[in-house]
């Protein structure tokens, strides 16, 4: 009520600021590409936003939402103890170009299955500024699956950035319990 009160040059003032320092903390926190895991709930009839390092029992399902702020070649896949899994490109020996403003989910439409091994299950992408073969894709992603984690346990959506060769990479780790 007081702030109806105020003089509109200063509300709009107050609001300009508010809406500045959302948009600077949205740009600190978001890369330049994401992932989000959603696993549907029981009886299916919603689906819930799955945090890093999460145990899922073996029976659970999940899909990939990947979203990027600027035209990206992307490749993602799946690692487990089970093997390697490539999830896109789903054909091909080039990375698929993603548009901003595009959600991307993997699978097209359903759900990924874990495997029947109990572990560590890693979902991987690359991220690249330039046209990249499946093949050095894959090379980053054997680098950095020698690395350590690059999220933590509580984040939910997990953003990358691109270093100087204009190449990124996402790590986001579920557990089969």
């Amino acid at each position: 009520m007081i702030a109806w009160m105020l003089p509109w040059g200063l509300m709009g003032r107050m609001l300009f600021l508010c809406c500045a320092l959302a948009i600077a903390g949205c740009a600190e926190t978001q890369g330049r590409f994401t992932i989000e895991v959603r696993s549907p709930d029981v009886g299916n009839a919603s689906t819930r936003l799955v945090t890093y390092g999460t145990a899922l029992r073996g029976t659970d399902r999940y899909a990939i939402a990947l979203t990027v702020r600027e035209p990206l070649y992307l490749y993602v896949e799946q690692r487990s103890g089970e093997g390697i899994a490539p999830l896109l490109p789903s054909a091909g020996t080039t990375l698929d170009l993603v548009h901003p403003g595009v959600a991307l989910q993997i699978p097209h439409d359903g759900f990924l299955k874990l495997g029947a091994q109990h572990g560590d299950v890693f979902v991987y992408v690359v991220a690249s500024n330039q046209p990249l073969s499946v093949d050095l894709a894959r090379l980053e992603v054997d680098k950095a699956a020698s690395g350590g984690d690059s999220a933590s346990g509580r984040d939910v959506s997990v953003s990358g950035e691109l270093d100087s060769r204009g190449i990124g990479i996402i790590r986001f780790k579920l557990v089969r319990r």
